[in-house]
C-alpha cells in the first residue's frame, strides 16, 4: 500500500522531494517545502525509493506502525545523507520490525542515522540525540546490493563463474594432453615417406599390423577416459541413492547393456523394463542424472564394441 502511494505521486513531486516523512494516517500523500508526507496506518512489505533522485532525508513519526515492513531500498538514492528513526520521542518505530535497508557499500560512510539514547546526567535521566554513520550503528540491519542484486547473490554468481572457469581450464588441459598423444603432421609425413619411398621394401601385412597397433594405442586412452567418467557417475549416484537403490541402478544398466548387445531398441518389453527401473530410481535420483548415466553408458558400449573390433583385427593379422 505504501509503495502504491509512492508510485502514485506526480513526477514533479518525485523530482522535487528531498525529504520523505512517513506518518500514521489514512490521508492521501501531501507535499510541502520539498517534503513528501506519506500516510498509512500500517506500513508493510517492501518499499523502494529509487523514484526519488534528489532524496536526502527519510524520517518516521513516532506512532508509525512498521512491524510488518520487510525492506526499504535506498540503494539508488545517491543524495541520501540522513535517516531519522524518530522525530521527537525516545523510542523509534523500527525497533520491533524485521526491516532491512537495501544499500550500496558507499552508503555505509555516507548516510547518517539519527536516534535517541538514554543518558544519566547528575542523577537525572535524559534522552540525547545521537548521530552515527550507517556502517557504525547497530540499530538498523542492512543488506548490501549491487545492480539490483544482493551481495549474497553476486557472491553465488561469482562462485559459479569460478567453477565454470575451472572446468574450462580442465578441458583445456585435457585437450593439451590429447594433442600431445596425437601423431603430429611430421610423424604422418614420415610414415608417408616410408610407404612411398622407392627404397622401401614393403611388407603390407606388417604395415597393416603396425597401423592397427597405432590406432589401438591412441584409441585406448580415450576409452579409458570414458570408462572412468561412467564409473564416477555411477559411484556418485549410488552414494546419493543409498545401498538398496544402488542395486536398482545396477539392474537398469544391465538391462540397457542387454538391449544394446541384442539390438532390442524396438522391443517394447525390454523398453518397459528400462522405464520401470527409471521410475523407481527417480525417488532418489533426478531424471537428468539418470539420463546422463544412460547416455554415458551407451557411448561406452559403442566404444567397447569398436575396441573389440580393433583387437580382433590385430589378432587376425598376427
Amino acid at each position: 500500500m505504501a509503495q502504491e502511494k509512492l508510485n502514485g505521486v506526480s513526477d514533479d513531486w518525485k523530482k522535487q522531494t528531498k525529504h520523505i516523512s512517513f506518518q500514521n494516517s489514512n490521508s492521501a500523500p501531501s507535499f510541502s517545502d520539498n517534503i513528501l508526507y506519506i500516510y498509512n496506518t500500517v506500513f508493510e512489505g517492501e518499499i523502494n525509493l529509487s523514484q526519488f533522485p534528489n532524496l536526502r532525508r527519510i524520517s518516521f513519526a513516532n506512532n508509525v506502525t512498521v512491524n510488518n515492513l520487510e525492506s526499504i531500498d535506498i540503494s539508488e538514492n545517491k543524495e541520501l545523507s540522513k535517516i531519522v528513526l524518530n522525530e521527537s520521542a525516545a523510542l523509534y518505530p523500527l525497533r520491533n520490525s524485521n526491516c532491512n535497508l537495501l544499500i550500496k557499500e558507499r552508503q555505509l560512510s555516507q548516510v547518517v542515522v539519527m536516534y535517541h539514547q538514554l543518558m544519566y546526567v547528575n542523577g537525572t535521566s535524559v534522552w540525547l540525540e545521537k548521530y552515527k554513520l550507517l556502517g557504525q550503528q547497530e540499530l538498523l540491519p542492512y543488506v548490501l546490493i549491487e545492480n539490483g542484486k544482493k551481495l549474497e547473490q553476486l557472491e553465488a554468481e561469482i562462485e559459479k563463474l569460478n567453477q565454470a572457469i575451472a572446468e574450462k581450464d580442465q578441458q583445456i588441459e585435457s585437450l593439451k594432453k590429447e594433442n600431445e598423444e596425437t601423431p603430429t603432421l611430421s610423424q604422418f609425413q614420415e610414415l608417408v615417406d616410408i610407404v612411398f619411398s622407392p627404397n622401401t621394401d614393403l611388407d603390407f601385412n606388417k604395415l597393416k599390423k603396425e597401423i592397427k597397433g597405432l590406432k589401438l594405442k591412441f584409441y585406448l586412452p580415450h576409452f579409458q577416459k570414458e570408462e572412468n567418467t561412467l564409473k564416477k557417475l555411477i559411484t556418485d549416484a549410488k552414494e546419493k541413492a543409498g545401498t538398496n537403490m544402488g542395486k536398482f541402478l545396477d539392474l537398469l544398466l544391465q538391462i540397457q547393456k542387454q538391449i544394446f548387445e541384442r539390438q532390442q531398441e524396438n522391443d517394447s518389453f525390454a523398453q518397459g523394463q528400462l522405464s520401470a527401473y527409471q521410475i523407481i530410481l527417480q525417488e532418489k535420483l533426478d531424471y537428468d542424472e539418470l539420463q546422463k548415466i544412460l547416455t554415458e553408458q551407451k557411448k561406452l558400449l559403442k566404444l567397447e564394441q569398436q575396441l573389440r573390433f580393433l583387437q580382433s583385427d590385430e589378432e587376425e593379422i598376427e
